[in-house]
């Protein structure tokens, strides 16, 4: 499926390339891919767990910021990351963003093996490190060609987006900006071209069943919180959630107990639901809170003996829906510069990421996959490929000077377009 690009979009653009500087700028992320892959592979060895991140990989990229010409470098408590290509004015602000951390601990080596022709093997190389690279490549380009825009380019590296990192750093970068207009937000992923405009929800609990506990053999007869977590795990697995708009539930972990032969005092478990709608979401989450009470309820009827068992919930994750139409003026110049790059534009299927949380912010987001390719994701054989990584930095720079405007060829599409 194409979209229909307007008159206007695609007169920002020709513009754009019309100018000798631009085409300078591109010419140089041609020519900088193999500096590029270089850095990745040095950024790819520096551990990024997340909630550890500022330990290593943020400082590093902070002073790669800073080597590169990057104005108004900062890093916050938590490890966010950020400069900025000043321009002619204060807004608009066009944000450019990949995550700085990865899934792996720091038990895990981080070795780059090449395993065929363009293809290497490192944990966390492509998810997000390639990204981080791409980020620097056209910072590099904007600096190289002297393209000042007319409002500014922040450079953003994230912190505490995997798992119950919750989009954490986002979260936080989104609520201490008022001023942010547009953001891109970026993903390697399998395949070149590929444009993310709906944004996965998802809730996550921790549950945690409590009860008196006690001997397996004396205390027989007590309500047990392994049951309840049981009964409730057999209820949800019963349900048929939707598949359209798609719905899904997941017990990750459960952990409780002490030996075979005690009732146990505890038991947690961890539930994820997933949704791109976020009614369907909020409708899931009444469904499980309401079998969950049920399960202990249950589980209290059954026993006659000893103290009744609760259950609490804790919230471990929130993360908002979102869809980003085909007629947004974020959307359309994306598709249009990914044509001028030289690559196939088309919309991945729905996708978690930093995108998220500007979006449900309701500033004009996009989420797409760049930096090269790779695949096998959060995996230890997760493996990337600098393939297309010049044509998805091209891409890159020609958005973001669409939408932040450039000097003498350009006004800024964030602010002259509506949202």
């Amino acid at each position: 499926m194409g979209v229909d690009v307007r008159a206007d979009i695609k007169s920002a653009l020709e513009a754009l390339m019309g100018d000798s500087r631009v085409q300078k700028a591109l010419d140089f992320l041609k020519q900088d891919e193999a500096a590029t892959f270089e850095e990745l592979k040095k950024l790819a060895c520096i551990p990024a767990p997340t909630f550890a991140e500022k330990e290593h990989r943020s400082p590093a990229y902070l002073e790669l910021l800073r080597s590169y010409g990057a104005e108004d470098c900062e890093m916050d408590e938590i490890g966010n990351v950020w400069g900025y290509v000043n321009g002619s004015a204060p807004r608009p602000v066009v944000m450019i963003d990949a995550h700085i951390d990865t899934v792996f601990s720091y038990d895990v080596p981080l070795e780059i093996k090449q395993t065929a022709q363009d293809r290497y093997n490192c944990p966390g190389m492509s998810d997000d490190t390639a990204c981080l690279a791409m980020d620097l490549s056209v910072l590099r380009a904007l600096r190289y060609a002297g393209l000042r825009p007319v409002g500014r380019i922040r450079i953003n590296g994230a912190v505490r987006h995997e798992g119950e990192g919750d989009l954490q750093g986002m979260k936080a970068i989104v609520a201490g900006n008022a001023e942010l207009d547009a953001c891109f937000c970026a993903e390697t992923l399998s395949r070149p071209g590929a444009i993310i405009n709906t944004v996965l929800g998802v809730y996550r609990y921790e549950l945690v069943f409590r009860g008196q506990g006690g001997h397996s053999w004396l205390d027989f007869g007590r309500p047990n919180p392994i049951q309840a977590a049981c009964r409730f795990g057999a209820a949800l697995s019963a349900q048929v959630p939707s598949d359209n708009p798609k719905t899904t539930f997941n017990l990750g972990t459960i952990s409780g107990g002490t030996t075979v032969n005690s009732i146990p005092t505890e038991c947690r478990l961890k539930l994820d639901l997933r949704s791109v709608s976020a009614e369907s979401l909020d409708k899931l989450d009444a469904l499980a809170r309401r079998l969950v009470e049920e399960a202990v309820e249950e589980e209290n009827a059954r026993w006659s003996g000893g103290e009744r068992i609760s259950v609490e919930f804790i919230r471990i994750g929130n993360r908002p829906a979102g869809h980003t139409p085909d007629d947004a003026a974020i959307l359309q110049v994306f598709w249009r510069a990914s044509e001028l790059a030289g690559l196939e534009p088309f919309f991945w299927p729905p996708l978690g990421t930093n995108g998220n949380v500007p979006l449900h912010a309701g500033i004009p987001t996009l989420s797409y996959g760049g930096g090269g390719i790779g695949g096998n994701l959060h995996s230890r054989d997760e493996w990337y490929s600098p393939s297309f990584s010049a044509q998805h930095a091209q891409r890159l720079l020609l958005s973001v000077l669409a939408m932040a405007g450039l000097e003498g060829v350009s006004q800024p599409l964030a602010q002259i377009l509506q949202r």
